[in-house]
């Protein structure tokens, strides 16, 4: 739906074996696509359960293909395999290809010459999707531009955490340095811990920034519903439904 701090796709140093890669596909206006791969070794990629892509550089044209399709405007299903003989990190290229225009990488080093090293706020509200020690793996980081900072947990529909004064220090999880998480610096905010959504089962379905607010919609027990995180004065925010 829109580039991420972090490319979807990436194999640690002296990667060895295959890469077998499930995501989503968040498409915000349908067309038509096709995949654009490069680099060494074999790769096959699905779609929707369709297998669209398949190359391999160690065998002639007549066994490789490459289909273009349409997808109409929603959520779909990838699934990249790839293999190819060890090597210092993986050196596999692929991006997905709208045909009347525009293209999103889906595999890279990870965020150097990407994003800054220190996530700081803004005049503009962001969304930061990081590894976080001692946080769930599938929190979304929500910095406001009055530098407050929320953890909201996508897979519960609760905010866990919060800080005052805040920033994502990225540099101790770029790859020349080491492989630790990335870590929020900050005042912790106490008592903020709340559940937003109620329900069994809540799935993100997109999150947006625009000016100082960011909005999340969600699925709770099959329903679309939504809400919005706004700075309120120097260190505080409000939810709005």
């Amino acid at each position: 739906q829109s580039l991420l701090p972090e490319n979807h796709y990436y194999g640690e140093r002296k990667f060895d074996g295959v890469l077998r890669g499930q995501s989503k596909l968040f498409i915000q206006s349908g067309g038509r696509f096709r995949f654009n791969v490069g680099g060494p070794g074999r790769t096959s990629i699905w779609v929707n359960g369709e297998e669209v892509h398949y190359s391999d550089d160690q065998k002639d044209n007549s066994y490789q293909f490459n289909k273009d399709f349409d997808l109409p405007a929603g959520i779909h299903d990838l699934e990249i395999l790839h293999e190819e003989p060890t090597a210092h990190s993986m050196r596999l290229y692929a991006r997905l290809q709208n045909l009347k225009g525009g293209h999103w990488m889906l595999t890279g080093k990870s965020l150097e010459g990407n994003v800054p090293k220190v996530v700081r706020a803004g005049q503009q509200a962001k969304v930061i999707r990081k590894w976080i020690d001692g946080l769930p793996p599938r929190t979304l980081l929500l910095l406001l531009p009055n530098k407050v900072l929320l953890a909201y947990d996508s897979a519960s529909g609760q905010i866990v955490k919060g800080w005052r004064d805040a920033y994502v220090d990225q540099t101790p999880s770029l790859d020349n340095r080491s492989q630790n998480q990335s870590e929020v610096k900050g005042e912790e905010i106490d008592g903020i811990a709340r559940k937003v959504f109620e329900g069994k089962k809540v799935s993100l379905l997109r999150y947006e920034a625009s000016a100082q607010a960011v909005k999340i919609s969600a699925l709770v027990d099959g329903r679309q519903s939504s809400f919005t995180v706004t700075p309120e004065g120097e260190d505080s925010f409000s939810i709005t439904f």
